[in-house]
């Protein structure tokens, strides 16, 4: 399976989604847990609660363009004006949470106003990155705090971008899973300042024990 749970608007529908809430859902072996992406056409506000996801992985299969596919191994890929909270993800190959997400700022008013996100109060477990993030887009803001990270792999927290399927696949396709950013710091035990666009505080780090 790619992904057991998509929110998203590939061929830009006006309006897009909105409001959609993803909960009180169990997800075991999949490509990719739950995702909310595509977000065109204003696409965006979704609450993610309640959910428990386990065993993602990444995971390859042929598409008919001649190139393998790999499934990007994240429990919660959330996408503009999210909020993610109260969910336990287990076992993630790329990462628990991964909050790399921007506007789509094509002409709709919408799409010029910041683009917020909450991830708070969330179990992660034993997965290779906790969460994942990126702030290039100046327009985004988020909060992530609260979470208790427990036997990450590489990182707790760290900032993260999309990779590129080797050839046959278009060169710069970024079409893989994402990877932590060479020389990014670990924000696992990070507390900011909240007037800073990204703000990180209480997170608790527990070590993997055997």
């Amino acid at each position: 399976m790619e992904v057991a749970i998509f929110v998203e608007n590939p061929a830009d529908y006006p309006g897009g989604w909105r409001n959609v809430v993803v909960a009180a859902n169990t997800i075991d072996n999949a490509g990719g847990g739950i995702v909310c992406a595509n977000n065109n056409a204003g696409s965006r506000s979704a609450t993610i609660t309640g959910n428990t996801i386990s065993n993602i992985k990444r995971n390859s299969f042929p598409l008919s363009t001649g190139y393998n596919h790999v499934t990007h191994g994240v429990g919660i890929w959330l996408a503009a004006d999210c909020v993610v909270s109260g969910n336990t993800i287990e076992n993630a190959e790329s990462a628990g949470i991964a909050a790399i997400f921007s506007g789509t700022w094509n002409g709709s008013l919408p799409d010029r106003n910041s683009i917020a996100a909450i991830v708070s109060g969330n179990i992660v477990k034993y997965c290779n990155v906790g969460i994942g993030y990126s702030d290039n887009d100046f327009r985004t803001h988020c909060d992530i705090s609260g979470n208790t990270i427990v036997g990450a792999a590489t990182f707790q927290i760290v900032k993260m971008a999309a990779t590129s399927l080797p050839a046959p696949a278009p060169a710069g396709n970024l079409y893989g899973p994402p990877a932590p950013v060479n020389g990014s710091p670990e924000m696992g035990s990070v507390t900011n300042s909240v007037t800073t666009r990204w703000t990180f505080s209480r997170n608790k780090i527990v070590a993997r024990t055997v």
